[in-house]
């Protein structure tokens, strides 16, 4: 039975369409916009927190917005004005009150985006500036403790994006374009139980290393983790010498050297129109070895361990315009999150709860493969690493997965089987 797309918007009085992370652990996103930050519910769409960015919450300090960084322990980072228009940043809890402002030293810039990380339990920041050449200052990356500023140091090329590594080790990977739009530097950003410990260039990776039909324009435009084998999957664009040469690109990096491991061509159709991935690609939360791509009414699903094509299809996506906001995807949710307008026509999916008709310049949960459930701790090992499950409907709150239940044998074995709906414990025959 094919899947049947449905989806959940995530918009409101205070939302906003091109800033956000996404925290896939806490069912939420944090959005920012020119007049506020808010909060939103990615199973309801309902707003759960909003505050102004002139003088946030009171505080006499004004947020200077740009992609927030999503916190260990649930909140973020986002750009803030000092004496320099945005020369600080703000670490802003779950809630959207209160804080700790922390200034840089004149002159630094923020903007950009921001990618929390943690070192042992420490909270750290990496702001990746705006990325203008003409104006060393502002393309420049700066690096900050939970409280104070700590370094700065200018970006490799031409601004950045990039993502945390893995859990607690304090790395963040950033990838940074050649003015000229034929070669992106790999960097690694450390930090340790002093803090700031190095920014250290990897890797420089050519245009003909991705795609040898490309001629011009290329760079990397998104960056994850794929925790599975803790190495990156980056999204690069180029192009060819036809409107018809696909012109995006999804790779696996490995992260020690740059090595790149396999490259997957993201044709859509026609050609001409690379996905939009930006900073919101690093909240991709990749468990078991898939990511889905959104590209202009069609839908990819990638084998992140060797980039072969699981399913590719348009059927259920028809009505979206996706914008400048980026996308990025849950392996467990069987979702993205994709900036985009919306009018509903036929062939549309699913719309859940109080999504509305249309909407212009905002985020929404596209549901475009089925859950998956992590097998129980204590299985034996033939339990499948990712077991697909029913999709989600839209009912509120989101079902929990069923939870395997163990029988132990007579022999010592163990077996689970399951009907439609239920998992039950049977003894071997």
């Amino acid at each position: 039975m094919p899947f049947s797309p449905s989806v959940q918007s995530l918009i409101g009085a205070h939302s906003g369409g091109e800033l956000g992370v996404v925290d896939w652990a806490h069912s939420r996103m944090f959005q920012a916009q020119n007049s506020y930050i808010s909060r939103y519910g990615l199973v309801t769409g309902t707003e759960e927190a909003f505050a102004t960015v002139t003088n946030y919450d009171g505080s006499g300090k004004n947020l200077t917005p740009d992609n927030p960084g999503l916190r260990a322990d649930g909140g973020i980072f986002i750009s803030a004005a000092n004496t320099l228009s945005a020369g600080a940043s703000y670490k802003i809890p779950a809630s959207l009150t209160g804080g700790t402002y922390i200034a840089f030293p004149d002159p630094n810039f923020g903007g950009g985006a921001n990618i929390g990380v943690t070192y042992s339990g420490t909270q750290y920041n990496v702001n990746t500036g705006i990325g203008n050449v003409v104006i060393p200052v502002l393309n420049r990356v700066q690096e900050m403790s939970a409280t104070t500023w700590l370094a700065e140091q200018a970006n490799a090329e031409t601004g950045s994006v990039g993502c945390a590594g893995p859990a607690d080790d304090g790395s963040v990977y950033l990838f940074s374009n050649s003015d000229g739009g034929n070669f992106s530097v790999l960097s690694k950003i450390q930090f340790n139980g002093g803090g700031y410990s190095s920014n250290t260039e990897i890797a420089t990776i050519a245009m003909a290393d991705v795609n040898a039909a490309w001629t011009r324009s290329f760079g990397a435009y998104g960056v994850c983790l794929d925790q599975t084998d803790d190495k990156l999957l980056v999204l690069f664009q180029g192009v060819g010498g036809t409107l018809t040469d696909p012109n995006g690109a999804l790779a696996k990096v490995d992260p020690a050297d740059g090595t790149i491991e396999w490259v997957y061509l993201l044709d859509n159709g026609h050609g001409f129109s690379p996905p939009e991935g930006g900073a919101l690609f690093a909240s991709s939360d990749i468990q078991h070895q898939r990511i889905g791509l959104f590209i202009d009414g069609q839908v990819t699903i990638i084998n992140t361990s060797d980039g072969s094509l699981v399913s590719k299809y348009t059927t259920g996506l028809a009505g979206f315009f996706t914008r400048s906001g980026g996308q990025c995807y849950s392996d467990t949710w069987g979702a993205i999150v994709l900036s985009t307008d919306f009018t509903q026509t036929g062939g549309s999916p699913t719309l859940l709860n109080s999504t509305p008709t249309s909407w212009s310049n905002g985020y929404c949960v596209l549901y475009v493969a089925d859950r998956h459930v992590t097998p129980a701790p204590g299985d034996d090992g033939w339990f499948e690493v990712s077991k697909f499950i029913s999709p989600y409907t839209g009912s509120n709150p989101a079902p929990i997965p069923p939870v395997p239940v163990y029988r132990i044998t007579e022999d010592g074995d163990q077996r689970i089987t399951e009907d439609s709906d239920t998992r039950i414990a049977e003894d071997y025959e």
